[in-house]
């Protein structure tokens, strides 16, 4: 496993307004490779700078990957409606440019573009 594999990109902005980020992306997982069922949640500290938040399970499964990521290490209060934006990266050459996601591996969705979730609460 290398940095390039199958990274999750977070983006909580609304919700933590000023907080550091590259790209928009607060959160990243698995750009330190997995160990013994649980993978490296890291944190911006702003640009291509990086710090461990916290560790998370994981599940790999043929080509399925589950990641299970508490409510709370992202920020957000359960129960309690929030925002999220999401992406996929696999294989990229990750060097802090953004631009490797056009040009290296794979990216869902493509390029810049991102998914976002949100919820109402419960």
């Amino acid at each position: 496993d290398s940095e390039a594999w199958m990274n999750l990109f977070i983006s909580t902005e609304a919700e933590n307004a000023g907080a550091p980020s590259w790209e928009h992306f607060n959160y990243v997982v698995n750009r330190c490779a997995p160990q013994n069922g649980r993978a490296v949640l890291e944190r911006s500290k702003g640009g291509w700078s990086w710090e461990k938040a916290a560790e998370v399970d994981y599940q790999l499964s043929g080509n399925l990957l589950l990641v299970k990521i508490p409510l709370k290490t992202l920020g957000f209060e359960a129960g309690k409606p929030f925002t999220l934006r999401f992406k996929w990266s696999d294989h990229a050459v990750m060097t802090g440019d953004i631009m490797d996601f056009y040009l290296y591996g794979s990216t869902a969705p493509v390029g810049r573009f991102s998914y976002r979730f949100e919820t109402k609460g419960l």
